[in-house]
């Protein structure tokens, strides 16, 4: 096995005047005696985890001082931190304004002036009190923006970090403070203040809990601060139970989920209100302010003050350095190994010096776990016979232990315990950003900070720029190709187009197979990248797009939006036409992406298909059946697609208005008009009560009389004047 890093195991302790015979605090009993005096003499030990932000910041220089019991406490005088703790209690009190501090360190969202803890200054000593295994510190958004660098290197064995307070407030720094302890390779656990009253308060506690976990590998309990003053309601034995409640389905859902729990209180609440034995199952974090802890009961961490100074730590307003400072009675965090640096290679495999024992990361065998090599900067799986994992995927339950050594054949019901998806590469380390696996033509994507397979929409680095990409939820696989992406997991669901190289979203339109041996135009919104359907304004242009398959049914040319538009699709009448004899319609000649010539010449060719058809005033049907001048016009735009609106068989045939549609027509703004001089093949002519169809060399298509049917003539044959000229082709 390899070398493995191991943070300084006995670095920084309080300097504490241990030669002074402590006096026993007359602790409250679990029935309480109600006394506010004794309750605070009490509680003047006992802290609330992480809140030391500005209790008043003592000089590391400053020789400690100490109450020599716990009733000393009080009379300390207050008046030189009272500034600081006022900032502190509303620095906290600000994050919720649902939520105010009240509990033995807080009073309506401000510290308690008789609270006195300013005496503890860290020094660097060599041994630990009797008992206890490792010291770290537990901290929030109070301590400001930390240089993690500086207080691994002041000897912190650990951290414990604040995730947030109730159900929805998470911590500022909480994300940045996980993010560097991993880079460090510190061990960390977590914690969330708790306002729950009831099951039903936990349970939502817990699932912000989890949620905010999601992804991550803590190496120390998760804890439940319970002291919040709200949640008691004066009656010892119903808060008694009410307690064991609350924390029993907090605790059991973050077991379930794969963490180890625990509980943080102060003495007081531990003797009186958190009593039932459902606690023995659990970390105890004990709060008490005092050269020892009096909690009578078994404990695995002691938070001894708030008054800690460690270098790299200043405070939310870079004056406040003081951080809690805690004692770790569980299993080492460290041990000696030998001092072999490196790797080594035994028989093939990659070992450590300590290979008779197993490896050691932070004090927890390395076996079935990662560890971290500082001096490759890389994350390593070691396996359960102690080998590294080599070109290995594997999901990783957030209480490290493998689930399986292939994504493909893994249990997708895994993914909802919390663990995470990460790969191992040729070299055993951890890969983080794009992968590509060749074996499965597949790119992958593992987060930078934590490793874990990235799943669902990621905006990643391209080229100098960045591109949004989407990774299967099941699988982890970059999407390539159309996809359709449900809703299931908070995505807008529709169809989505990946680039066949690069994966990237594509917006605007796209030529796709239609899934019937020819292809479509399709086009992707240009903020969702969603397939659009129906009628929809784009580039200025009126396009309509199949409601079922999102095929268009025109792209390139086409009419400005407040003209009548075009269409490869044909036309469709009022539903009421298709019971009578006039829903005849000319099916449209044209293709999707037909230029505007290839329009006029479909609108022309069926006008020449009509010569010779009969005149029949009101139809607009086909040439063996008969049309008049405005029906004759109403086909040939059919060719190419053109709804025209009122303006169809039906409607002119039963509404008499309709029945002048050569008039209407020439008055109607949805046709471009131009001056006669300007006329093109394709253009409308208007006469009194006629219209005509302009085909080049001065001629024109037009039904014009019972008589002569449908017949080419002359601009002026008929001798009637030019009243308007339209083109339902525009070219501008």
């Amino acid at each position: 096995m390899c070398s493995v890093y191991v943070l300084q195991p006995l670095s920084i302790y309080a300097d504490v005047a241990l030669q002074e015979e402590p006096v026993a605090a007359d602790a409250a009993t679990a029935e309480g005696d109600g006394s506010e005096d004794q309750v605070a003499a009490d509680e003047a030990q006992e802290p609330s985890a992480g809140d030391s932000a500005a209790d008043g910041a003592a000089d590391a220089n400053d020789a400690a001082v100490l109450p020599e019991s716990p009733e000393e406490a009080d009379a300390a005088d207050p008046s030189a931190a009272t500034e600081a703790e006022d900032a502190d209690a509303a620095g906290e009190s600000d994050q919720s304004e649902e939520l105010t501090l009240n509990s033995w360190r807080y009073e309506n969202g401000q510290l308690r002036e008789d609270l006195e803890d300013d005496g503890i200054a860290l020094l660097s000593l060599s041994t630990l009190p009797e008992g206890a295994t490792a010291q770290g510190i537990d901290v929030s958004e109070f301590q400001g923006t930390i240089d993690w660098d500086k207080v691994k290197a002041a000897g912190v064995d650990y951290a414990i970090i604040r995730i947030g307070w109730g159900s929805e407030h998470t911590d500022a720094q909480w994300r940045r403070n996980v993010q560097e302890c991993e880079r460090l390779g510190i061990p960390w656990g977590a914690y969330l203040y708790s306002y729950a009253e009831d099951a039903y308060g936990a349970t939502l506690e817990a699932n912000f809990t989890i949620e905010q976990l999601r992804g991550l590998t803590p190496d120390m309990p998760i804890y439940y601060d319970l002291e919040d003053n709200s949640i008691l309601s004066g009656d010892t034995a119903h808060d008694q139970a009410a307690m064991a409640e609350v924390a029993s389905t907090w605790c059991t859902m973050i077991e379930d989920a794969g963490y180890t729990p625990g509980v943080y209180a102060s003495t007081r609440w531990w003797n009186n209100y958190l009593t039932d034995s459902c606690f023995d199952q659990w970390h105890r974090w004990v709060a008490q302010y005092y050269t020892v802890c009096q909690y009578e009961g078994e404990y695995t961490m002691w938070q001894y003050t708030s008054s800690g100074l460690v270098d790299g730590i200043v405070g939310n307003t870079g004056s406040n350095p003081n951080v809690d400072v805690n004692y770790w009675y569980g299993e080492p965090l460290s041990e000696p190994v030998s001092d072999y640096t490196g790797w080594v290679d035994a028989d093939g495999e990659e070992c450590d010096a300590a290979h008779a024992t197993g490896w050691v990361d932070a004090g927890f065998p390395a076996a079935s776990k990662f560890f971290y090599d500082p001096s490759t900067d890389a994350w390593y799986w070691a396996e359960a016979d102690g080998s590294i994992a080599k070109n290995h995927d594997a999901f990783v339950p957030l209480n490290n232990q493998v689930a399986g050594d292939a994504w493909e054949n893994a249990s997708t019901s895994w993914r909802v315990n919390n663990g995470k998806w990460v790969r191992l590469g040729a070299d055993g380390a951890m890969i983080k950003g794009e992968d590509y696996v060749a074996s499965e033509d597949a790119w992958y994507y593992f987060d930078l900070v934590t490793g874990e397979m990235a799943h669902g929409f990621r905006l990643v680095s391209a080229d100098g720029g960045s591109k949004w990409v989407f990774y299967d939820y099941t699988t982890g696989v970059m999407a390539h190709g159309e996809k359709y992406v449900d809703d299931s997991h908070g995505d807008q669901a529709g169809w989505m187009y990946f680039d066949g190289n690069t994966g990237a979203v594509v917006y605007g339109w796209l030529e796709i197979s239609d899934g019937n041996g020819g292809t479509k135009w399709v086009y992707y919104d240009d903020v969702t990248g969603r397939m659009v359907y129906g009628r929809r304004t784009i580039d200025g242009y009126s396009r309509y797009f199949d409601p079922y398959t999102g095929a268009c049914d025109k792209i390139g040319y086409q009419n400005p939006s407040q003209y009548f538009q075009v269409s490869s699709r044909n036309v469709t009448l009022p539903a009421a036409a298709y019971s009578t004899p006039y829903s005849y319609v000319t099916p449209s000649r044209i293709d999707v992406d037909a230029s505007r010539q290839d329009c006029v010449n479909a609108m022309v060719s069926r006008a020449y298909e009509y010569l010779g058809a009969p005149y029949v005033w009101n139809y607009s049907l086909s040439p063996s059946q008969g049309v008049d001048c405005s029906g004759l016009v109403m086909q040939c735009l059919f060719a190419c697609g053109m709804d025209l609106d009122d303006y169809n068989p039906y409607m002119h045939w039963y509404d008499p208005w309709h029945a002048h549609d050569a008039n209407n027509m020439a008055a109607d703004a949805r046709f471009k008009h131009v001056s006669l001089s300007e006329r093109q093949p394709g253009d409308l002519i208007f006469y009194p009560g006629h219209v005509a169809i302009y085909v080049g060399n001065d001629k024109i298509i037009e039904a014009y009389t019972p008589a002569t049917g449908v017949r080419m003539a002359g601009t002026y044959s008929g001798g009637f004047t030019v009243t308007a000229v339209a083109r339902p082709l525009t070219n501008a």
